[in-house]
């Protein structure tokens, strides 16, 4: 393990101590986080108490962004499909009638794990804006788990790992450790602009100090351009990051069992 691992931890908790912000605005807390949807702005959450609970949302912003280019996004079909997969699998609910995303929780000390669940839930959601129209859609973590398949490696999906801060912090998809290698978690970015990064960096160093035994990679849609920030970022924490192009050749690494992480290509 690296002897800087402490420092980058402290460090970057700090930032995100400095970025996040929270407004009151009559019976409401308004959130808004350092992370970014596809479009490239901050999200921005909202919590109301209701009775003895909390609610948590995005205020309806992720449906309606989505609904402005395509009103019937997610009605019919694959995308609807996906829609519920990704709502299901962070524990997110839909309030038909106000279009918002939201969790409802008892207790104030969920509020991190449950604040992050939402957020990756909405990047998630987001991602449906960028699936092509023309043609059967499918999610590129869901390609990405397919892909393992096909290549005969058992994987895990949407696992939950204890991070530091005492979150369940969520991991795409989880590769097995076997004799020859340490168990793999892995972060798929479907759109890879510059502030992507801050969410799956986040995510890793919240769980590495804890897991000395799984590795930790990003799976990166190369499709555009990777931004040069997303990459440095990546780099400077010594987390590689996989190209979906070069899958053909990073995927030889782990059929192969070698006993390290393949490197960033």
């Amino acid at each position: 393990m690296p002897t800087y691992l402490t420092d980058l931890q402290k460090i970057y908790y700090e930032w995100m101590t400095q970025k996040i912000k929270f407004t009151a605005k009559e019976n409401i807390v308004i959130i808004n986080t350092p992370f970014v949807d596809n479009l490239n702005d901050n999200i921005q959450l909202v919590v109301e108490k209701i009775e003895n609970d909390y609610i948590i949302s995005d205020d309806g912003y992720t449906l309606d962004e989505l609904e402005l280019t395509n009103p019937s996004i997610i009605k019919f079909g694959k995308r609807k499909h996906w829609f519920n997969q990704i709502l299901f699998n962070f524990g997110v609910k839909l309030n038909e009638e106000t279009r918002e995303l939201y969790i409802r929780f008892h207790d104030l000390n969920d509020f991190p794990l449950i604040q992050t669940r939402l957020i990756q839930c909405t990047i998630q959601v987001a991602d449906l804006f960028y699936t092509t129209r023309d043609k059967v859609i499918n999610l590129f973590s869901e390609e990405v788990a397919n892909f393992f398949l096909e290549m005969d490696l058992p994987i895990t999906q949407n696992i939950l790992f204890r991070g530091k801060s005492g979150a369940d912090v969520h991991f795409d998809v989880a590769i097995g450790k076997t004799k020859y290698r340490n168990q793999c978690a892995i972060k798929i970015v479907n759109n890879p602009i510059s502030n992507a990064y801050k969410l799956p960096l986040l995510s890793i160093i919240d769980t590495k100090a804890l897991r000395t035994d799984t590795d930790f990679l990003v799976i990166a849609n190369d499709e555009n351009k990777l931004s040069d920030k997303f990459k440095a970022v990546f780099k400077n924490y010594e987390i590689p990051i996989l190209l979906w192009s070069n899958r053909r050749n990073w995927i030889e690494h782990f059929k192969m069992n070698k006993r390290n992480t393949p490197s960033s290509q």
